[in-house]
Formats: C-alpha cells, structure tokens, sequence
C-alpha cells in the first residue's frame, strides 16, 4: 500500500448500474431470497435519537426488506425482538449493522450484550417472514470468558457450515485474522493469521465478503479508517483455504470527496451473469446497489509473490 497522504488520487470504480433503494435507512445486506431465487432479501438500519440526556442514547430499528430482480422494494417488515434477555445500559439499544447470512440468521454489532459499555459482535436467529428475532448470542475472541473485553465490529462470514455448528469469519485485519466459531457457545479458535498491510496510523475496517464460485475464491472488500475519517477501500482475494492471494488498488464506490463516506455492508454473487452487487451506504442516509462484472474486479488485483 503506498502513501496515504496521496488519496486525492484515488479512483471510483467502473460500475455497470446503480439503483437507489427506495426505502429510509443506510447500511444494508442483501443475499439472494431463500425461497425466490429471482429475488432478494435485505436488511437495512434506521436509527432513532432520544432527547433525554441519559443513555441510552439512541434505539437502532431494523428492516427486513424484499427485492424484486430490479431491487426495487415489495415488501417489508420491522424486526423485533421476542426472547426475554437482559438489556444492558449502553449508549445504544437494539442491533447495529446486521449482516445476512442466510434466511433464518444473520450477525450483528450490540452494545446492550455486556456490562462494559462496549460494541460486541453477536450470532443472531431471525425468522423474515414474522419479524422475530428469537436469539441474539454473543461472540468472543477468545476461548475463555475470562478473557480481556475489546470492541469487536465488522466480523464477515467466510463459511456457513450449520451441520457441525461452526461458522468461519473473518475477524480483523492487521493482522488479517480468521477464526472458527462456535455457534451454540460463541466462543472462537484462530485458524490463521497473515500481515498483509504496512501503513502506519491507519485501521482496517471489514465491509464485505462474497465467494466467487466459478472462481473458487473469496473477495473482500475493506474500508480504510484514519483518525475515524473514511479514506478509501480495497478489496482481498483469498483462496478456498483463506490463504492471501492478493490485494486490488485502493479505490471509492462513488467519486472521492474529502466528505464522503461509504460502507459496502455486501456483496453478492449473479455466478449467471458473471457479476456481483454491492449494497453501498452514502453518509449514513442513502443506499445503492452497484452492479459491476466479475473480471473487472479481480483485474485490479496485485497478486501476492509469495
């Protein structure tokens, strides 16, 4: 990675559409729809600020949205929660960037899980077609719950393996981390770990992650954060065993302005059509999908030498 004091020269890149989901909200997922193949199914975020000065502060509301084929919007439905758990006093209530993986589950960042006033990953089991959210269990890096409490955001699933109750994630990435999760105890063993960036003062946000199935290959989309501000965005190319294949030229969704910010929550796969669709976030407001071919992406990878 070079310079990053250089991002004015930093690129969009080459779309083949753009549709604006015409729905309130920001930071979206979408996969394909469980049941309707043609369609999709997509989460998305809206948030609601308290005037009290107490906390917590704001109430995050989710959506389950269904697509046509054109991602315009046929129906939706608020997801709520029905279990019984505890709510911890935090700065926020309720899931924050909830990340589809598949029509009954899917992840999200909470705050109210812990005692610690700190972001968390969690495991949630939902059900699109009610709107219920029956089970929300917290992961943790770490085997042990006695282990040191960190923030943890922005963890993308690689594998969905439901039969031995395992998931592989992506956890951080610098050092680019994987790990294996246990889905009934949310706890999690390292699978392998690789630096792969030098830039210095800089963090590495997860955004996306789809697997290419012609391809073989997981590509990744990552953001790049300095002093909290967005700079711009890479995508990694990983084989079937997570091993580092290579890393794109940094690049913006849209044309780089000082004032944007972007968040691509998904990305998913038309293995038909040869293209893939990203779900993009514009300054907490405004959702686009993008609609970009196959090859065009991977050919702005540098492959790894080593």
């Amino acid at each position: 990675m070079t310079d990053i004091n250089t991002i004015k020269n930093v690129s969009s890149l080459i779309h083949h559409g753009k549709t604006k989901i015409e729905f309130e909200g920001f930071n979206m997922s979408m996969i394909v729809h469980p049941k309707k193949p043609q369609q999709y199914l997509a989460s998305i975020r809206q948030v609601e600020t308290f005037d009290h000065q107490a906390y917590p502060q704001t109430y995050n509301r989710n959506f389950i949205l269904e697509l046509n084929h054109l991602f315009q919007v046929i129906s939706s439905k608020e997801l709520v929660e029905e279990n019984k758990r505890k709510f911890n006093r935090s700065f926020s209530i309720g899931c924050e960037d909830c990340r589809l993986i598949t029509g009954s589950r899917m992840t999200a960042v909470t705050l109210d899980t812990n005692e610690e006033w700190i972001p968390e990953m969690s495991l949630c089991d939902y059900n699109y077609e009610t709107g219920e959210i029956s089970k929300i269990q917290p992961l943790h890096f770490g085997v042990e719950q006695k282990d040191e409490k960190k923030a943890e955001k922005n963890w993308l699933v690689l594998k969905n393996m439901e039969r031995n109750g395992s998931i592989h994630l992506l956890h951080s990435y610098d050092p680019l981390r994987i790990v294996s999760v246990d889905v009934h105890s949310g706890f999690s063993t390292l699978i392998s770990m690789k630096r792969i960036f030098h830039v210095d003062g800089c963090e590495i946000h997860g955004g996306a992650c789809v697997f290419l199935s012609r391809k073989k290959q997981y590509l990744v989309a990552v953001r790049i954060v300095q002093n909290h501000v967005y700079r711009f965005s890479h995508f990694l190319l990983l084989n079937e065993l997570y091993t580092f294949l290579g890393i794109s030229d940094r690049f913006c969704f849209q044309s780089y302005s000082e004032k944007n910010y972007e968040m691509c929550m998904s990305m998913t796969e038309d293995e038909t059509e040869k293209k893939v669709f990203a779900a993009v976030s514009l300054n907490d407001k405004d959702v686009f999908v993008y609609e970009y071919l196959i090859d065009d992406l991977l050919s702005t990878i540098h492959y790894d030498r080593l």
